[in-house]
């Protein structure tokens, strides 16, 4: 029995992103293991930790806890990550890695290479991208490049990651659209189910029919920027318009100060990790994403598939799904007064996405996700795929 070595920096990007991958590779007859850092588990709360240890317990996974710094790390922990993983290779028997995460997989890969194993890496969004700082095309890209020589697979999610991989030298490169949403479930819900949360969720959020609710889904950082969203809505001056962002991280102070600065304090709710999101999305009049920086943006997409319309800023894992107005609308980062235009005009108009649109999204249907990555995965381990 071969066995993967599923890798990331956070132990959110397993369990929010990972375990269907984890399920197929099990249905392949791998063995998996697990290594990632639970103590410091990126967006989600200790409480999640404990849900996805037993999880793991209940699919007879083995997890190790790796010390991965936040960001790059120092040259002493990266060292001493690279050295855990290494006697995870050894003592677990790994045959191959799939690494996730920007420094989960430079550490992985080189320890992969290092132990003589193969290695699968899914570009969860380059940080060199069109309209990125030129200090990331100088420290990002060499690294990448240089990497790609012993990748066997390097998976991305995106157009424009897709476009740039293939000039490297990773032995395959494939494109999937995303981790996959679910939209036959949310195809299921009907409109009087979706009316009755939304009326539910928001009595409990202490919202009026006449309030319009901007939701906004993610870690609280600079990366997906809800700095630009409070200063947009400071603008507004409106004040049956509120903010609910869902999600923790380490801007949520500088983002509570600057409410308070703004003088918007009362428009401006932290609700903290949640795990009803697709509530919150029946409960919304409109997601904002201001993100400087995506993938393929999975918060924004799922709220898409939900029926709420979004208002994202034009970077690449955002600008994929937005293909028209009937979907949403896209505003260039720093334009703030343009930010808050949209917003109001979505105030007066409160559109929803059709069903019909929905399902011109279909490609990123979770079934076809896990095909294509059944796929993948088959080919690096050279057994036969059961399509039945």
């Amino acid at each position: 029995m071969k066995s993967v070595l599923m890798v990331s920096a956070a132990a959110n990007m397993i369990w929010q992103f990972n375990r269907r991958n984890i399920e197929i590779l099990q249905e392949l007859g791998v063995k998996v293991v697990v290594a990632t850092n639970f103590e410091k588990p990126g967006t989600i709360d200790q409480q999640e930790v404990q849900k996805m240890k037993a999880w793991f317990d209940a699919k007879n996974i083995a997890y190790e806890q790796i010390d991965f710094e936040r960001g790059m790390g120092s040259l002493k922990s990266n060292f001493r990550v690279i050295k855990q993983l290494r006697e995870v290779i050894r003592n677990k028997h790994i045959d191959i890695i799939h690494s996730q995460s920007p420094i989960g997989g430079v550490l992985s890969r080189i320890a992969g290479f290092l132990e003589h194993t193969l290695n699968i890496y899914t570009a969860h969004g380059f940080h060199f991208f069109k309209g990125a700082p030129l200090k990331y095309w100088l420290v990002f890209f060499p690294i990448e490049y240089s990497l790609s020589f012993v990748t066997d697979l390097l998976i991305t999610i995106n157009d424009e990651d897709y476009a740039r991989a293939r000039h490297m030298h990773a032995k395959i490169v494939a494109q999937i659209p995303g981790v996959g949403v679910d939209v036959d479930a949310a195809m299921a819900v009907s409109k009087s189910q979706r009316a009755e949360i939304r009326q539910s969720v928001r009595g409990e959020l202490g919202l009026s029919p006449d309030d319009f609710m901007i939701l906004n889904i993610g870690e609280l950082s600079h990366r997906k920027n809800q700095i630009m969203l409070l200063r947009a809505m400071s603008q507004l001056g409106q004040q049956n318009v509120h903010v609910f962002l869902a999600g923790i991280g380490p801007d949520e102070l500088l983002l509570r100060q600057m409410a308070s600065d703004l003088d918007i304090k009362q428009q401006v709710h932290f609700l903290g990790y949640r795990n009803d999101i697709r509530n919150l999305h029946y409960a919304a009049d409109v997601n904002v994403f201001p993100s400087r920086q995506e993938g393929l943006a999975l918060g924004g997409l799922e709220s898409v598939v939900d029926g709420l319309y979004i208002l994202g800023s034009n970077v690449r894992g955002i600008r994929d799904y937005i293909i028209d107005d009937d979907i949403g609308q896209t505003f260039k980062l720093g334009q703030e007064a343009r930010l808050a235009e949209l917003i109001s005009e979505i105030e007066q108009s409160r559109p929803r996405i059709s069903d019909e649109k929905i399902l011109s999204l279909k490609k990123y249907d979770r079934k076809n996700v896990d095909y294509q990555m059944q796929k993948l995965y088959s080919k690096i381990l050279g057994v036969d795929m059961d399509v039945s």
